[in-house]
């Protein structure tokens, strides 16, 4: 081949290099024209070429399978973030990723870098040493060959598309010189059982000892026949239940035992041994667990929540006290790197004192300190008994996190004219949370206009004027910089030496009267592509410069658009922006975006970039300014079990075991949700609290259910797994039985349980069936309200987790839908509700909490009529406190300019939405409301407000109760006229604080949808429309003969207004 040389020199000629790999050839140089005789001169070249696997092998404490290319970067065959292996590994090696799950089940794989593709294993996964992993030939091509707009050169052209596979090593199988993970080995159990006559019962469990990737271990027991009474016989029991992780064992008798388990992986390594001695306590002992086991992983920058479970000796007393008291306390603090004391050097965390119930410990982020492990041991007593305890450790590992950079503002467009501002304050140090880098390096470059960034011009940033100082910001005076595209980085630096990076593209533009934009609100550096609360959702929110902002938003052509990296290309992303309804809730021509969940993919890297320019002139300047978001990808590989399959309402209780599931932000935690099997996924019923158990129990109400996990990683990422049950209803209702049954559950710490009675009765005597109805008409208003007392001493009891608050809110909804309640006793309902709606305001309400609290609301009210004055305006008022709080919950985190959220019902309807002042200040705004009426808002209902406190917009909350439990309507001359109760609220999005109306020169014009008895004469009119045109006042439908007026007239033909 003849080849133009790209550059020549005196001493060297350079030429672009040929696909292929390194080798040697004859090399022919012609000078002027004459061509001298080649040589065979070794050369080495790296030039464009089909890429290679160089190996694989298992990964990531073997949940995974990883690919490991040449040294040439991939084009990652088109798969931006995590999707089908499918798209790049072929059949073969798909099927065996798949193993023995179902056909539906969909391998998933990610790349790492552009040179490492992780294969995500499940726990029926085939693949073994010795298997050959191969690639979808024609699927993965160099990276090279991707255009600036990211078009692909694969597949199309065979020389550079890949076609290779590799071995698992049978020798080497996580890798050349890698040690494979070995398992650890865990004992969950109670280290005392009581002295309970012959019939003693210990439960075992593995479950919680890891190692073992995705793949079950297999659990080998033993017991230490030195040091365990009878030991043949407990062996005999041991051998019996085979490689159960959860052998339950009788120990009729003896006093001492000595438990002993190693742990296998489906790589045949084994764990070490681990030892739990039992004993038998001379009284009887409460037994008590740590869920979630004893080695359990925390983040310095994260909340810690542990549970203990402790539970009455069966011998127990019936008449006595079943109050368990539970301690917390720090046993030892040691370095994790070493292992050596390190009391010394750590402030300990603050404990609460012994409490009936202080089950759950709570630890603000930031209690504990990193690169330490924490033995904290929990104790547990009898309230009635306090000499005679049980105990129980759990080590806490609270790894070392790297540090955060981050310069705020994003990418953005400057004037030449003006002085540059970077701030990196954001910047943090999450392993001691509020406390900053200790170091600050800047740097910029200015584009050569080359492709390669190897030529981009280094900056003296001293010389341009910059402060010498190891500052958060950088300043640089106008001036300073050149028109042209820029490239600024920071480099922060922590004590031990760690460092982190963040660059933004500033491109300076020397015309004078460009809007300059700025993100003003980023989403976070790992963000969830799904979430189901409203704080968690992913929105970038943008600002104008005061000159700019200064001629209103209106003035200004707006337009995001979305890329997604490719290497360094962007690439359009296949979102449409535009679509309000299916992708975003802010569509794409206004300063804020924000994204629908699920319709980003995870894994991937976006740009999102909004541009600005007059609208009156298409040819004047345009401002630009972007962000880069990452999304975290969810926990994988596990699935969801539950045993028995079928079962009886209220009295079989179901054991629900998630195992399998793997992540590489650790800790993950788990929430237990239930459902009909034709109800909307959306909204299942929490069944427990979060927790980092994978294992939970659950007391059920009847039906053909779908039970479901929600599986979390520390960052918020989580996948979701289903199992069906069948539960059959019981023969009748023991309410009695039932308020022992949970108020002894809650005095154990587990008001959980209480929760799945409540809800389960509630369920079952508003069922309709001859066995529910019997129940349902033998309650009174007595019981009712002894359920809702149970329901708020259990909800005491409860984390203060999203989920736990779902809990909560759909107990009380149920009681309050099903069961007879007096007024007190529904405003005592509604006040819990309404308290937990509050605590929600930072996080939001899900699907499945505004409808419970919907339901709630409505059953209080469906029943007002009947109730005297005072009690009717009792119930309204705690009912109207809850669609206030339910519409700052639908919107906690959302941008201004999102669509309204709405939640509507029979009996109220809430709508909540977040505006900008400016927009709301521009011109008479109207604000819909579901199920009819509205208001309209005018310019100045903003007036003589603080521009500060408006910065971040306004709520604005709008709610709709059908029945006015204020005013009889027949008192004040209306005769059978009744208007909903309507109410509007103005809040200010910052703080939430109120906002009164103290400057409008203007009405605010509230529509209210009159309902009334129809007279002799309405029932005439109605549905008559042909006869007398609706006056002329709306429109007559000839196939109903009904009049839809046209407001402000109502009425069978329009007659009223």
């Amino acid at each position: 081949a003849e080849l133009a040389p790209a550059a020549v020199t005196n001493e060297s000629i350079t030429v672009t290099s040929l696909y292929g790999v390194e080798g040697s050839g004859a090399v022919g140089v012609a000078l002027n024209g004459r061509q001298f005789t080649a040589g065979d001169a070794a050369f080495a070249f790296f030039g464009v070429h089909a890429p290679v696997v160089e190996a694989t092998f298992f990964a990531d404490e073997a949940a995974t399978v990883q690919l490991t290319f040449d040294a040439q970067a991939t084009d990652r065959g088109g798969m931006p973030g995590r999707g089908p292996c499918s798209q790049v590994l072929d059949a073969a090696t798909v099927s065996l990723l798949r193993g023995a799950a179902e056909a539906a089940f969909v391998p998933h794989c990610f790349w790492r870098d552009d040179s490492t593709l992780v294969a995500e294993l499940n726990g029926a996964s085939a693949i073994r040493p010795g298997d050959t992993v191969a690639l979808l030939p024609g699927a993965i091509g160099p990276l090279a060959l991707v255009t600036a707009n990211g078009t692909r050169a694969c597949p199309g052209s065979a020389d550079v598309c890949a076609n290779s596979s590799a071995t698992i090593p049978v020798d080497e199988p996580c890798g050349s010189g890698r040690a494979c993970p070995v398992p650890e080995a865990n004992i969950a159990a109670p280290s005392v059982i009581p002295a309970c006559g012959d019939a003693s019962r210990l439960t075992l469990s593995a479950a919680e000892s890891t190692g073992g990737g995705t793949v079950a271990l297999e659990a080998i027991w033993a017991v230490d026949p030195a040091r365990t009474d009878d030991a043949d016989a407990v062996a005999a029991q041991l051998a019996a239940a085979g490689p159960s992780l959860t052998p339950t064992l009788a120990l009729p008798s003896g006093s001492a035992f000595t438990f002993v388990l190693r742990v296998r992986n489906f790589l045949d390594d084994e764990s070490e041994a681990v030892e739990l001695a039992v004993s038998r306590a001379a009284t009887p002992a409460p037994s008590l667990a740590v869920l979630g086991g004893r080695s359990q992983v925390a983040r310095a920058d994260r909340a810690l929540t542990l549970r203990a479970s402790a539970a009455r000796a069966e011998c127990w007393p019936a008449a006595a006290d079943p109050t368990i008291v539970y301690e917390w306390a720090v046993d030892s603090v040691a370095f994790l790197d070493t292992g050596a004391d390190a009391a010394n050097d750590t402030a300990l965390p603050a404990l609460p004192g012994a409490t009936a119930s202080a089950a759950v410990l709570q630890l603000e982020a930031g209690a504990l300190a990193t690169d330490r492990v924490y033995a904290l041991r929990v104790r547990a007593w009898m309230a009635a008994q306090a000499d005679v305890e049980s105990s129980a450790l759990v080590f806490v590992t609270v790894p070392a996190l790297a540090l955060v950079a981050t310069i705020a503002g994003g990418d953005r467009t400057v004037r030449a004219g003006e002085a540059l501002l970077l701030d990196g304050s954001g910047s943090a140090d999450p392993n001691v949370p509020g406390s900053l880098p200790a170091t600050y390096v800047w740097g910029c470059t200015r584009a050569n206009g080359t492709v390669s960034a190897d030529d981009d011009v280094v900056l003296d940033l001293e010389a341009l004027g910059a402060p010498a100082t190891n500052a958060s910001t950088l300043e640089l005076p106008a001036g300073a910089l050149d028109a042209g595209a820029h490239t600024c980085t920071l480099t922060v630096g922590g004590v031990a030496g760690a460092t982190a990076a963040a660059a933004v593209e500033v491109a300076v533009s020397d015309e004078a009267l460009v809007p300059l934009l700025e993100a003003l609100a980023l989403p976070p550096a790992q963000a969830s592509a799904e979430w189901s609360l409203p704080a968690d959702r992913v929105g970038v929110r943008m600002g104008l410069d005061p000159a700019s902002a200064a001629l209103g938003t209106a003035a200004w052509a707006l337009s995001w658009e979305a890329f997604v990296l490719v290497g360094e290309a962007r690439a359009p992303a296949d979102l449409n922006l535009a679509d309000a309804a299916a992708v975003t809730t802010t569509g794409a021509s206004q300063l804020n975006l924000a994204f629908r969940s699920g319709v980003l993919t995870p894994g991937a890297t976006y740009v999102f970039q909004l541009t600005a320019r007059l609208a009156a002139d298409p040819l004047a300047p345009t401002g630009r300014a972007a962000v880069t978001v990452t999304l975290n990808r969810a926990p994988f590989g596990g699935s969801l079990v539950a045993s028995p399959a079928s079962g009886v309402a209220l009295e079989t209780s179901f054991a629900l075991d998630a195992a399998g599931w793997a992540d590489e932000d650790l800790p993950l935690t788990y929430a237990f949700k239930r459902r009909g099997a034709s109800d909307d996924a959306q909204l299942a019923q929490a069944v427990t609290d979060t927790s980092t158990s994978r294992m939970a129990s659950a007391l059920l109400p009847a039906g053909a259910l779908v039970l479901s996990v929600t599986v979390a990683d520390a960052l918020g990422a989580a996948a979701t797994a289903e199992a069906a049950l069948d539960v059959s209803e019981p023969a009748d209702l023991d309410l009695g039985g039932l308020l022992a049954a949970g108020s002894e559950a809650v005095a154990e710490g587990d008001p959980m349980a209480a929760h799945q009675l409540l809800a389960a009765a509630a369920e079952f005597v508003a069922s309709g069936t001859s066995s529910g109805a019997n129940a349902s008409s033998a309650l009174n208003a007595t019981d009712g309200a002894n359920m809702v007392a149970l329901a708020v001493s259990a909800s005491a009891g409860l984390s203060d987790s999203p989920q736990a608050r779902d809990l909560a809110v759909g107990t009380l909804s149920a009681l309050l839908a099903a069961v007879p309640l007096d007024a007190s006793t529904q405003v005592e309902a509604l006040d819990a509700i309404s308290g937990l709606l509050d605590e929600a305001s930072a996080t939001g309400a899900g699907v499945a909490t505004a409808a419970n609290a919907l339901a709630g609301v409505g059953a209080a009210l469906g029943g007002a009529d009947a109730l005297s004055d005072a009690d009717r305006e009792a119930v309204g008022e705690a009912a109207a406190g809850i669609a206030s709080r339910l519409g700052l919950a639908l919107i906690a985190g959302s941008l201004a300019g999102e669509a309204a959220e709405e939640v509507t019902s029979a009996e109220v309807n809430v709508t909540a939405s977040r505006a900008s002042a400016e927009d709301l200040s521009a011109g008479a705004t109207t604000l819909e409301s579901p199920g009819g009426g509205g208001a309209q808002l005018p310019p100045s209902v903003l007036a003589g407000q603080d521009a500060g406190v408006l910065e971040g917009g306004v709520n604005v909350v709008q709610y709709a109760l059908a029945r006015n439990a204020y005013a009889d309507p027949s008192a004040s001359g209306l005769g059978t006229v009744r208007s909903a109760l309507v109410a509007l609220e103005l809040s200010a999005a910052g703080d939430g604080s109120p906002l009164v109306v103290v400057g409008a020169t203007d009405p605010i014009y509230i529509a209210l949808p009159l309902g009334a008895e129809p007279s002799g004469e309405e029932a005439a009119l109605a549905g008559q429309c042909a006869g007398h045109a609706c006056l002329d006042r709306g429109a007559c439908d000839a196939a109903t003969g009904a009049c839809a007026c046209d407001a402000p007239f109502y009425g069978g033909a329009c007659q009223f207004e």
